[in-house]
């Protein structure tokens, strides 16, 4: 019979590598100990909640965590949460849990049941999950309700070849298409390639002079947030000269990954965003990269604007949908465009 723990962090490193371990076992992740601890953690609303399956010997046989995550909703800061690194080993997933020898329901629900039940008492919601198709059943048994977001994929691909061989979840027709659309763009940025101007790097947690004030449901530029969540060795960070808006901030790229842009404040200044643009080119290109990424969210005149520029400059722009589950959302946020996601909901480091 297994034993159902709901804890605080911070956990010792033995239970810690114990979960790490079970986690990527039975996933296709690869996440380091330093990322992992990172946001298990180092949040700046303290560290995550646990829950966790136990075996009679002690061992961890499945687990799921809560890390409070700031966030603004209605342009005030709010600690939401993200549920993350959620497993049960195969073998014990029909085993019952002391306490609730009576109920039906498995394992793998009676610890989501639990984790959100005490996360509420921290005060922390609501709760975002990006789960997978083989598991989101579950979440939506714990409360969960799924939200369809309509978003526009945005790609540059200098490496078309490999692109069309790392990229997931495509069929080889979508993985042919990949492949002819990013010669042609690679043949368009060889002869078009210029040095950008009127554009500087600067630190992830520099300092923001003025913060757009959003209605909806939005990223924090709190510059605590911007320190732990995004790191100089692994991100960019772009301003237009003499701004001291938040710009672009973009994941660096690798001969597998493309530079993918994470958390931006657009300029209205349209002129300005062709030189931010090159430069994330310059950065994939420095950096042997994939390509430039840039999932646009919201149907906005602002978006839809910089959707016009991106396929000007020779990026394949794809209507798509993304989903993702909440749990405890107000129900005047639960509408897509209360929620002006980006991609630093869901692109974490490995």
């Amino acid at each position: 019979m297994l034993k159902l723990q709901i804890i605080r962090g911070p956990l010792d490193d033995q239970l810690s590598a114990a979960i790490l371990n079970g986690y990527t076992s039975l996933t296709t992740a690869t996440v380091t100990p330093a990322n992992f601890h990172r946001w298990m953690e180092q949040s700046p609303e303290g560290p995550a909640l646990h829950a966790i399956l136990r075996t009679p010997e002690g061992a961890v046989a499945g687990h799921c965590c809560l890390f409070p995550f700031p966030m603004n909703i209605g342009g005030n800061r709010a600690t939401v949460a993200k549920a993350e690194y959620f497993f049960v080993k195969e073998n014990y997933r029909k085993e019952s849990v002391a306490g609730y020898e009576n109920s039906v329901k498995p394992a793998a629900l009676l610890l989501l049941e639990q984790l959100y039940r005490c996360g509420r008492e921290l005060k922390w919601r609501p709760y975002l999950v990006s789960a997978p198709a083989e598991v989101a059943p579950l979440h939506r048994m714990a409360g969960c309700r799924k939200i369809s977001i309509t978003l526009t994929e945005c790609l540059l691909t200098f490496r078309p070849f490999r692109a069309a061989a790392d990229t997931p979840n495509l069929n080889t027709k979508q993985r042919v298409a990949l492949a002819s659309v990013g010669a042609l763009q690679c043949m368009v940025w060889a002869m078009r390639r210029k040095k950008s101007s009127g554009v500087r790097a600067v630190p992830p947690d520099a300092p923001i002079s003025s913060r757009e004030i959003n209605s909806g449901f939005s990223l924090s530029s709190d510059r605590d947030f911007l320190t732990w969540r995004y790191t100089g060795d692994e991100y960019l960070r772009l301003q237009v000269e003499a701004s001291q808006d938040l710009g672009v901030i973009a994941k660096k790229g690798s001969a597998h990954d493309y530079v993918r842009v994470c958390q931006s404040t657009l300029n209205p200044n349209e002129g300005k965003w062709h030189s931010v643009i090159r430069s994330l080119i310059a950065a994939a290109i420095e950096e042997n990269a994939l390509g430039v990424r840039w999932a646009v969210y919201g149907q906005g005149a602002l978006e839809k604007r910089l959707i016009t520029v991106l396929r000007k400059m020779a990026f394949l722009c794809v209507r798509r949908e993304r989903s993702i589950y909440a749990h405890s959302l107000d129900a005047t946020h639960l509408r897509p465009e209360a929620l002006q996601l980006e991609d630093s909901l869901f692109c974490f480091d490995s």
